[in-house]
C-alpha cells in the first residue's frame, strides 16, 4: 500500500474510534430507563464498547463481557421492544447477503425502541481491504433509527491485493495533525517484535497517533503494553496497528495513565 493510501486508512480508523464512543453516548441518552442490547459484543474491556445490559454474538468466545450470550443479529433471540436500545458497532458488513443484512436491521428495530448502528465509511480502504467485510452499507458513521443502501462488496483487483511493508519486520510512523490537515512523520524500520517510532512531526504540527505493523506471527490487532506505555508518555490519543498478511488496520483509543 503506497504511503497517502495508508495514511488515509489508519485516519478512517481513528474516525471508527471516535464514532464508536459517541454512538455509545447516543445510545445512552435513547435508552429512556430501558436495557441496551448490544449486538457483536467487544473483543477487548481496553478498547471494546461497553457491554450493555444484554449482549449477544455469534462466536461469543471471543467477547470478554460478562453477560455474553450466543445470538444471532437475524434471529435475537428476545420478545418485541425489549430493550430501549439496540448497539450495533461494525456488524452489517460482516453479513454475507443482502438479505442477510435485510433480515438483521428488520430484526433489531423489533426488539428495540431504538437503534444506533455504526457502519464503515464508503471511502475506508481499510474497510475494503478486509477480507472478512462482504457487504457495503451506506451510510457510514453512525445512524440512529434510519434506513441503509445496501449492496455486495466487489473488491477492485488491485485493491485486494495491496500490502503494507512488512518483509517480517514491523515498520511505522507518527501520524500529525497540522491545523485540521494530516500529515505523517519519518518512518521506521525496526525487527520482528518492536520498532522504536520517532515522535516527530513538522513544523506547527503535533502528535495525533502512531500507526505501526503486527507482521505474523502472531500480527495481533491489539497494540502490547509498552505501546501503550509510549503513547501515554507522550500523550499521543490513538494508537494504529496494521496487519501485512491481511490489510487490516485496527485504531484504538489510548486510555489515560494513572
Amino acid at each position: 500500500m503506497n504511503s497517502a493510501a495508508l495514511l488515509y486508512s489508519v485516519f478512517q480508523g481513528v474516525r471508527h474510534v471516535t464514532e464508536k464512543r459517541r454512538g455509545w453516548q447516543i445510545a445512552q441518552s435513547l435508552a429512556n430507563g430501558k436495557p441496551i442490547l448490544v449486538v457483536g459484543a467487544p473483543k477487548t474491556r481496553l478498547f471494546g464498547h461497553p457491554c450493555g445490559d444484554v449482549a449477544i454474538d455469534i462466536n461469543p468466545g471471543i467477547s470478554y463481557c460478562p453477560n455474553i450470550e450466543k445470538g444471532d443479529i437475524r434471529e435475537i433471540p428476545y420478545p418485541d421492544k425489549s430493550f430501549g436500545v439496540a448497539f450495533v458497532s461494525h456488524v452489517l458488513e460482516h453479513l454475507e447477503t443482502v438479505e442477510d443484512a435485510e433480515k438483521a436491521i428488520a430484526e433489531l428495530h423489533r426488539v428495540a425502541e431504538n437503534v444506533v448502528v455504526i457502519q464503515p465509511h464508503i471511502d475506508s480502504i481499510a474497510n475494503w481491504l478486509s477480507p472478512e467485510h462482504h457487504l457495503v452499507v451506506e451510510p457510514g458513521g453512525i445512524s440512529v433509527n434510519g434506513s441503509f443502501r445496501i449492496r455486495p462488496m466487489r473488491r477492485r483487483g488491485i485493491m485486494a491485493q495491496q500490502r503494507m511493508k512488512g518483509d517480517g519486520k514491523e515498520w511505522g510512523f507518527t501520524v500529525c495533525d497540522k491545523d485540521g490537515t494530516l500529515v505523517r512523520g519519518p518512518e521506521a524500520v525496526g525487527h520482528h517484535y518492536g520498532v522504536d517510532v520517532p515522535v516527530q512531526c513538522p513544523r506547527g504540527a503535533k502528535p495525533a497517533a502512531i500507526f505501526h505493523t503486527h507482521p505474523y506471527p502472531p500480527g495481533l490487532p491489539e497494540p502490547s503494553a509498552a505501546d501503550i506505555q509510549a503513547a501515554q508518555r507522550f500523550r499521543i490519543p490513538y494508537l494504529c496497528i496494521g496487519q501485512p498478511e491481511s490489510g487490516k488496520i485496527t485504531c484504538h483509543r489510548v486510555p489515560r495513565s494513572r
